[in-house]
């Protein structure tokens, strides 16, 4: 048995990378979400930074590692219940997501949340 310094910290160095891509495979996916609007409604894009009045936000689980959502939200719904006129949507992954994620993300189902912003 060898008492030799230099083998732990090489092991250790080396199982670093390892763990730190393992944990991030975890909380990674990627989703896509369709932005729908009312038929009868004519609705405006907003850019990223302009600002809005109504904040909604929506879990959304996708499974295939975010090939496709699982029960896809209609914006169409979002869009008509808050009368918007003018909306902006994008998707995070957010801190609660990434708790989620730590067992159904591993096996292919990740969950985002939705944010749609507007003005009346």
């Amino acid at each position: 048995m060898s008492d030799d310094p230099v083998f732990l910290p090489e092991c250790h160095n080396m199982l670093r990378p390892f763990l730190i891509i393992s944990l991030s495979a975890w909380l990674t996916g990627c989703g896509v979400v369709h932005l729908n609007a009312p038929a009868d409604q004519s609705v405006r894009l907003l850019t990223l930074d302009a600002p809005t009045q109504v904040r909604v936000e929506r879990p959304v689980w996708f499974k295939w590692w975010g090939r496709e959502p699982i029960d896809p939200p209609d914006t169409a719904i979002i869009i008509k219940e808050n009368q918007l006129k003018e909306v902006r949507l994008y998707m995070t992954n957010t801190f609660v997501d990434a708790l989620y994620n730590v067992f159904p993300g591993m096996i292919g189902f990740p969950r985002r949340t939705i944010i749609v912003e507007g003005n009346r």
